[in-house]
């Protein structure tokens, strides 16, 4: 083939002339969907989802963890309108991520927020450790970056909520306390809220685990006929699954040279002791048996009475498996997170 006569003359024409048809038909679709977005009248089925990502720092100033979340909001998405923000946690899933929480984003775009469902730090495409318990210096600050990141979108208002089940809930509720009037609604589902409790009342005496509490430390003592020593007392807890996550995640637990566990290291495992300073009347906390892991010791209860006992009101909610109120069987969960959240960030009672 003659190159050179193909690029000059009727045939560089014709190449040029097949090169912009060509080009029309592949960014045709593309140039639809716009079109579509700006013109579409608004309907409540209509979301438009999109994945995205924002780094958040560590807390020792180490580094960046990339996450990556999926964000849901209402169509069309150029409209001049802004919404609340939502940001939804799921929970431990072996690292599946944010799926668990997807259905939550449509149902809530569909009703005017704007949601952020995150795959948490080493689930999904989130990238750092994976904890197996939430701590303050850690997802309280990944929650605060995805605030900030959901107020840089120019169709997010400043009305900001949480949602969260299981390990999500207990991020929520953690940060809810540390970051105080910056969020105006959050709804934990089943949150583990008091690590230092589910200890002492269910793992340890579970686990057949022999120990005595003061005001500073958990002694340990024995496990079944083995006693803990300053020399095994890290990998017997190991071995019994008391620990849990990373060696890096427990740093400072236990006291060197001791088979004690330091109470003060586990407080920035429990959400609370910050759940006090939650924003008044924001809090939300649905408690059902479907979710039986910490069942004993009720976490969604301790939770409220943190609330409660600070002389802030909060709402408790029991539900059956079928996720209907056990004081009223006519409302579901489903309805009480959708109402809670278009009162306290629309204003709609």
């Amino acid at each position: 083939m003659n190159f050179e006569k193909l690029l000059t003359g009727k045939s560089k024409n014709a190449l040029i002339g097949i090169l912009m048809l060509a080009s029309f038909f592949i960014l045709l679709p593309s140039f639809v969907k716009v079109i579509a977005w700006q013109m579409a009248p608004f309907t409540e089925d209509e979301v438009v989802i999109t994945t995205v990502t924002y780094e958040s720092e560590d807390p020792d100033g180490s580094g960046y963890n990339l996450i990556v979340g999926n964000l849901f909001q209402p169509s069309p998405k150029f409209t001049n309108e802004t919404y609340p923000g939502i940001i939804a946690c799921h929970g431990f899933l072996f690292g599946v991520g944010n799926i668990q929480m997807n259905r939550w984003g449509v149902e809530l775009a569909k009703r005017g927020f704007v949601v952020l469902s995150i795959d948490l730090p080493g689930n999904g495409m989130s990238i750092g450790d994976m904890d197996f318990i939430p701590r303050a210096d850690y997802e309280s600050t990944i929650i605060k970056d995805g605030i900030s990141y959901l107020k840089s979108l120019d169709f997010v208002n400043d009305s900001i909520g949480l949602i969260g089940i299981s390990y999500g809930a207990g991020i929520v509720s953690m940060s809810a306390g540390i970051l105080g009037d910056l969020v105006d609604a959050t709804i934990a589902c089943n949150g583990f809220t008091n690590l230092t409790n589910w200890l002492i009342e269910a793992l340890l005496p579970d686990m057949n685990v022999d120990f005595s509490v003061s005001n500073e430390y958990i002694t340990l003592n024995k496990v079944g006929d083995t006693d803990f020593t300053p020399e095994n007392i890290q990998d017997l807890m190991k071995l019994y699954g008391i620990i849990k996550g990373t060696d890096k995640d427990f740093e400072g637990l236990i006291v060197p040279g001791t088979t004690q566990l330091s109470r003060k290291f586990l407080k920035k495992f429990d959400a609370v002791e910050y759940l006090p300073t939650v924003k008044n009347n924001s809090m939300m906390f649905i408690h059902s048996k479907r979710d039986g892991t910490f069942n004993y010791t009720n976490q969604s209860g301790q939770g409220y009475e943190a609330i409660i006992s600070a002389g802030k009101s909060a709402t408790y909610l029991s539900v059956d498996d079928n996720h209907q109120l056990l004081d009223d069987p006519n409302y579901t969960a489903h309805y009480c997170i959708i109402n809670f959240f278009e009162e306290k960030l629309k204003g709609i009672n």
